[in-house]
């Protein structure tokens, strides 16, 4: 059935047995979420619950990316950081905003 896809047509058996490996997520391609089991004894695959899901969050859409609006503990606006600071930032730490030093406290919403 694999053989007749286009996209497989021209792997030989070996190639498309590290195919269905990859998938798998074994042997060295440690770190990759499995897609589908295969049994190597057995040469039997199929998909694995779930990964209807992972195809649907990984469609290739590039997500926006957010800032974050930064307020003084009196509530007024000081300015903005991006996303990706703030993912690393931890309680305590200080930043340089416009000049001037800030304590981080905490994130909301």
């Amino acid at each position: 059935m694999l053989k007749r896809s286009y996209c497989y047509k021209d792997l030989t058996v070996q190639q498309l047995e590290s195919v269905l490996r990859y998938l798998g997520g074994k042997d060295e391609f440690e770190g990759i979420y499995s897609k589908l089991w295969f049994d190597d004894k057995e040469r039997t695959f199929g998909k694995k619950r779930g990964s209807r899901m992972i195809y649907y969050l990984n469609q290739g859409t590039i997500p926006e990316e957010a800032d974050y609006k930064v307020f003084s503990e009196r509530g007024s606006p000081v300015g903005s950081l991006s996303e990706k600071f703030v993912e690393r930032l931890s309680q305590g730490d200080v930043f340089v905003l416009g000049g001037r030093s800030y304590e981080f406290i905490k994130t909301k919403g």
